[in-house]
């Protein structure tokens, strides 16, 4: 067993999402011997989608080619990028909360935390913390539900940080709400503008809202639904810019292609370090 899949459990290797990933599992990780780890946590945008398209003859051209690998070859530090498509940010914090328990081999830390769209683990068997289902008894919109947890998650992001242990929190295609969190997100550095806000925007996520009322006998289901539509709606224009800023692929979650994954690692280099 390699050092780093102690981070996992069974839970974890027995996902969908992991299993897609085949022999690769839920992480990469390159060596520089190097005291400071430097940390990418996150999805399919942070793993590289389609990063492999671009060059299929390149075995290493997905995560050679990640604004993660480009940022620590940069800072000549060992490489660790935690990421699975079609994860959710519960299990991104979940895996911050074991990481730093596991570095003691290294002097500094360094991670950035790119979370994605609010609501994935909503309804699912991720949130069968006690916690969050008393927050969701205490909803009575979606919005509320994403603004709950996020505090609830940027309180347990914010007991990880530590004097070695540097954190980053970034979104990579919604507004960021998280405490502390960057204002800007990966999508408006590839479109140099701000956007206006956006939560969530996957058509199998914004569904998931409905099952509010499981939870909250008090919500409206007439006004729940209109929220719903309306996010739809918003998610549909959020769509709309990613597949047009010469950065992203036009399909399906529109993935950063090489030169967005670079500009990003030029802007966190230029800007945070």
């Amino acid at each position: 067993m390699s050092y780093w899949e102690r981070l996992f459990t069974a839970d974890d290797t027995n996902l969908t999402e992991v299993k897609n990933l085949k022999e690769r599992g839920p992480f990469d990780f390159v060596c520089r011997n190097s005291e400071t780890l430097f940390v990418t946590i996150g999805d399919s945008w942070t793993y590289g989608a389609r990063l492999d398209e671009e060059d299929l003859s390149d075995s290493g051209f997905r995560i050679k080619n990640t604004y993660g690998y480009t940022i620590s070859k940069h800072l000549n530090t060992d490489f660790l990028n935690i990421s699975v498509p079609g994860i959710n940010n519960l299990w991104m914090i979940e895996k911050l909360e074991l990481l730093i328990k596991n570095v003691s081999d290294y002097k500094n830390v360094r991670v950035i935390l790119m979370m994605t769209e609010y609501g994935r683990e909503f309804n699912t068997n991720f949130d069968m913390d006690p916690k969050l289902n008393q927050i969701y008894k205490n909803c009575n919109s979606a919005y509320e539900v994403i603004k709950s947890t996020t505090a609830h998650y940027s309180n347990r992001i914010e007991k990880c940080s530590s004097n070695k242990v540097k954190i980053d929190i970034f979104t990579n295609y919604v507004s960021n709400i998280y405490k502390n969190g960057k204002q800007t997100n990966w999508l408006e550095i590839l479109c140099n503008k701000k956007l206006s806000d956006c939560y969530t925007i996957g058509s199998w996520v914004i569904p998931k809202f409905e099952h509010l009322v499981d939870h909250n006998q008090d919500v409206k289901k007439t006004d729940l639904k209109k929220e719903l539509l309306n996010m739809m709606e918003l998610a549909e224009k959020r769509f709309d810019i990613i597949y047009n800023t010469g950065y992203n692929h036009k399909s399906g979650y529109g993935h950063p292609n090489s030169k967005g994954h670079l500009k990003f690692a030029e802007y966190y280099l230029e800007k945070h370090i």
